[in-house]
């Protein structure tokens, strides 16, 4: 503000300082900071009326500038110490390092830390950011925790975080890293993971320990395509001696046994410990039942070797049940459950001995299975596992045959050859069937909503869905409530349906090939096969079946020629002729040099679930081609 004469001015001439002569005249420069707010005022008096030039007004201003500045400087250094106070005094470790990641500054509490003084860790490098160093010019904040060694070389544990610092045209100048030691953290997560994962006694794997490591293994053997075994062992007649000699002898005989049942497995077996005198070995990878079995009787013949413990020399042994994947059932929960069943069977039968799980020794009771059956489709127990058809002679995936299963929470796996009959039996097959037309057509629909290449679907058709079902309009309707093209349908009907009642199944068949559906013989030369009816129906493919196929490496064996006599038959009918059951090279090669058209079995694929059998097809897998054979 400027007021030349004070006694004039209508702002300052009614003041007692104008009126008293104090003053004549007066220049005044606001002193500003650099977020805009006025710090003061810097005046300039007269006592007389004064004219300020306009370099005596350029040099008032220049020097409120300067004052606003110096006052700015002033708070930020005031602001500074503050901060280094901070970091001076902060319990973290902090380094400054320039952007090659060498420190330049670091604070007390990182020389407590790590034992490098200021002099001794300048110029040198933090590890954390030269290994984060890229991501970090993409001015990205990073956290992470690793062990280190500080200077005395004493291994511990910090957490580490770091921040890119940028300068005012945006670049990356320094590194700012705070460091926190988490030892004592990470020593009690182990602590507390030990706990809640071993057991004490014996130092094995606990019951949770245990599933996480056979779900692991589980998964591992699928993706392998491998088999695997479990055993749970029981001690016989631990509690006579744990009552007799008390617990602590008892604990002591625990750790020997888990000691002696480690050495007698294989190196990458897993054993554990899950229930008093209850242990359980996962056996990843087995070549075969023969090795199951070495190691099952190397582990009894082990525990009956005695033991000593406080002087007395106790003698026990143990019933093993054993249970395998995939045969016995596709998660932990069914083989835990069945070898379970096998070890109790051991227990009964003797003891001291190992025991195979099968089928019988939950299916003994049929009525059981029969009043489990009556309620399987409304408690949703039923599911489809897929088999891949394959084209011999390109190695492609055409088809997929769906093929009912059936786990039960108690039962376990219940084969087909069980449950089907009885279903026939009690009236059931044709709600079953219809299942499984439904969700095999609704699959195939799905998965190509998914983008995965049109297939064919094979479902299998039983007498009774031809004696008492409405076969075709059951076929119509799921056709038309899914959406799927008849063309991506087979059914399969065997020569036991065919010869039941001839015309009116040629009548059918007929009327499902209106809907574009694709019909096929299964198991053909296991039944009355009779070759004027079969220029008769209207079928498109002969399945040879697994009983001629698994021997035809055999030279004494007569299935050989059999199987040449099907794949001449249908090619001279003009059909498609597959094999099933195909477990090994020389069953291929042979059927490749007789011109079989596709194969299904073992060496390509298991029937597996609709996810597994999805990333079959996704990944493209092929067959191998022999360009030898014509």
């Amino acid at each position: 503000m400027l007021i030349e004469d004070a006694t004039n001015h209508p702002l300052t001439r009614d003041l007692d300082i104008t009126q008293t002569g104090q003053i004549g005249s007066y220049l005044g420069v606001p002193i500003l900071l650099e977020d805009g707010s006025m710090f003061g005022t810097l005046c300039a008096l007269d006592p007389e009326p004064y004219k300020f030039s306009e370099r005596e007004i350029e040099s008032m201003s220049y020097l409120a500038k300067f004052l606003g500045h110096a006052f700015e400087l002033q708070k930020m250094t005031a602001n500074l110490q503050l901060k280094s106070a901070a970091l001076e005094s902060t319990a973290n470790a902090v380094a400054i390092t320039d952007r090659q990641g060498q420190v330049q500054w670091v604070n007390p509490a990182f020389t407590r830390m790590t034992g490098y003084t200021l002099g001794e860790a300048t110029n040198q490098k933090i590890s954390a950011i030269m290994e984060q160093h890229d991501l970090l010019l993409t001015h990205q904040y990073w956290e992470g925790e690793a062990p280190s060694r500080r200077k005395d070389g004493s291994l511990y544990h910090l957490e580490t975080k770091i921040t890119p610092v940028q300068n005012e045209d945006g670049e990356i100048t320094h590194f700012i890293s705070v460091q926190e030691d988490v030892t004592e953290r990470k020593l009690s997560e182990a602590k507390l993971h030990y706990l809640a994962h071993f057991d004490p006694l014996t130092e094995l794997p606990n019951r949770v320990r245990f599933r996480e490591s056979l779900t692991e293994e589980l998964l591992h053997a699928k993706q392998q395509d491998q088999q695997l075994a479990l055993m749970f062992l029981d001690l016989d007649r631990f509690k006579t001696i744990n009552d007799t000699l008390g617990h602590s002898l008892g604990d002591q005989l625990l750790r020997l046994v888990a000691m002696r049942i480690r050495e007698c497995a294989r190196s990458q077996d897993l054993v554990s410990r899950i229930t008093g005198d209850g242990f359980t070995v996962i056996m990843p990878n087995v070549a075969g039942l023969a090795e199951v079995e070495e190691i099952a009787t190397k582990i009894a013949e082990g525990i009956n070797e005695p033991f000593t413990v406080e002087g007395y020399e106790l003698f026990i042994s143990t019933s093993i049940g054993i249970s395998l994947y995939p045969e016995n059932g596709p998660d932990a929960e069914s083989l835990l459950r069945f070898a379970d069943t096998a070890m109790y069977y051991a227990k009964e039968t003797g003891r001291d001995s190992y025991c195979i799980y099968s089928d019988e020794m939950s299916l003994h009771n049929m009525l059981e299975v029969e009043t489990a059956l009556r309620r399987v489709l409304e408690r949703d127990e039923l599911t489809l596992h897929y088999q891949p058809k394959v084209d011999i002679h390109t190695g492609e995936i055409y088809g997929m045959e769906a093929l009912l299963r059936w786990f039960h929470p108690t039962l376990g796996f219940v084969p087909p050859d069980v449950f089907i009959p009885l279903a026939e039996e009690i009236g059931m097959i044709g709600k079953l069937g219809e299942w499984v037309l439904h969700t095999a057509c609704e699959q195939n629909r799905r998965w190509q909503e998914q983008g995965l290449p049109p297939l064919r679907c094979a479902v299998n058709l039983s007498v009774g869905q031809f004696q008492y079902t409405n076969l075709v309009e059951t076929v119509r309707q799921v056709l038309l409530d899914t959406q799927l093209d008849g063309r991506w349908l087979e059914l399969e009907v065997t020569e036991s349906i065919i010869i039941q009642d001839t015309e009116k199944v040629i009548d059918m068949l007929l009327e499902l090939k209106e809907f574009g559906i694709e019909i096929s013989i299964d198991d053909f030369g296991t039944g009355y096969s009779s070759l004027r009816y079969l220029q008769r129906l209207p079928i498109d493919t002969l399945k040879i079946d697994r009983s001629f196929v698994k021997d035809i490496d055999s030279p004494e064996a007569d299935e050989a020629a059999i199987a040449r006599a099907v794949i001449l038959l249908a090619h001279s009918l003009g059909l498609r002729v597959i094999a099933e059951g195909v477990e090994t090279e020389v069953q291929l090669d042979f059927l490749r040099s007789e011109n079989c058209d596709a194969i299904q079995g073992y060496l390509f694929s298991r029937p597996v679930p609709a996810e597994q059998f999805a990333e079959l097809v996704r990944s493209q897998k092929r067959l191998p081609v022999r360009l030898d054979v014509i």
